[in-house]
């Protein structure tokens, strides 16, 4: 639920997007990403078709700042069939991440087959 006045001195607020910069107001340091990937498990279909060969893919470039061009997106490789494929993985990562916890972002994995 949401209530709100629009009132006369609204209209003349002036935002200056030159204040908000966040890339040089938030300390950074560079962190180490282990990821161990065991496998997947009780995997169900969303269709009528069986899963064959599951995989993971990590947005790794959703977890830092636009214009970073060192950072890819990483997948696994489909290996075993089935819907509890055993994908035996280590990732790693090294990514530079704010310091606060206020503003370190989520990462998104999505699993394909």
């Amino acid at each position: 639920m949401v209530a709100f006045t629009v009132v006369e001195h609204d209209y003349n607020f002036k935002f200056k997007p030159e204040n908000v910069d966040l890339n040089s107001r938030v300390q950074k340091s560079e962190y180490d990403i282990n990821i161990l990937i065991l496998g997947l498990r009780n995997l169900q279909s969303p269709g009528i078709l069986p899963i064959k060969k599951a995989f993971i893919h990590f947005k790794c470039k959703s977890i830092v700042p636009a214009g970073t061009a060192s950072i890819s997106d990483v997948k696994t490789q489909p290996t075993s069939p089935g819907p509890n494929p055993t994908i035996n993985t280590t990732i790693q990562i090294k990514i530079p991440l704010p310091m606060d916890q206020l503003y370190c972002p989520n990462m998104t994995c999505v699993v394909y087959d």
